[in-house]
């Protein structure tokens, strides 16, 4: 007599192991990777759209694909906020996150602030993106975003290439700051590094936009770094050279 093989209890044992060796690391990852990674994104696309963004906390609950955002602050240059949000939670969508896309089932926004007051012409541009930031329902993060650095890039071509052809910039204004400002030629000396930039003058309007993100880059480093006295200067001076 031949007793009941205990095979299939063995089969269901170690699939329910697995299965829960699997949860684990997804919850593991959810509460521990996840939130650098969501953080460094935000950031990412934040300083492509010339923004600066600071977030107090942020908590993974990875079974619920939920993202919830303490302490949210979107800053423009030289630090006055445009955009504050005590608390916001955002649901994704599993079948987005399969494919590697972050679409968005529900947003959930707590006190949310909007600075409608700007310099001339660049509220309402303000105010579209955010807009289409915290609109963007089922559609990917990512996708949104691109479209908006492409908007601005497509706004802006015109009038870079009218300065552009202006060649040399003569103004006592930045005369003062190519001799007075450290941090200027550091950013000159910097982009003339590139042999495209290295025969060109200090006041080359070339050479001139290059340096003024290269600022804006070490602006960036300063406030990650927790210098930001230190960025609102760097800020205050790329404007200078803007103007």
């Amino acid at each position: 007599m031949r007793l009941p093989s205990n095979r299939p209890l063995r089969i269901t044992l170690m699939s329910g192991v697995v299965l829960a060796i699997l949860a684990s690391l997804f919850w593991l990852i959810g509460v521990t990777w996840a939130p650098t990674w969501i953080k460094k994104q935000i950031e990412g696309y934040s300083q492509q759209l010339g923004y600066s963004i600071q977030i107090q906390s942020i908590d993974v609950k990875p079974f619920q694909l939920a993202v919830q955002v303490q302490g949210l602050r979107l800053d423009q240059i030289q630090g006055k906020q445009l955009f504050g949000l005590d608390t916001g939670l955002i649901r994704l969508r599993w079948s987005k996150l399969i494919t590697g896309e972050l679409g968005v089932q529900d947003l959930q926004l707590t006190n949310p602030s909007i600075l409608l007051e700007r310099a001339a012409g660049a509220g309402p541009r303000i105010t579209q993106d955010i807009t289409d930031l915290t609109a963007i329902g089922a559609r990917d993060i990512g996708d949104v975003a691109e479209e908006i650095i492409q908007r601005r890039k497509d706004a802006a071509a015109p009038l870079y290439k009218q300065a552009f052809e202006a060649g040399e910039v003569y103004s006592p204004r930045i005369d003062e700051l190519l001799a007075k400002s450290k941090d200027i030629k550091t950013a000159i000396e910097t982009a003339r590094g590139l042999p495209q930039y290295a025969d060109l003058p200090a006041n080359s309007m070339l050479l001139l936009d290059k340096a003024y993100k290269y600022v804006g880059d070490m602006a960036n480093e300063a406030r990650k770094a927790g210098k930001g006295s230190r960025a609102n200067d760097l800020d205050t001076l790329r404007m200078d050279l803007l103007n």
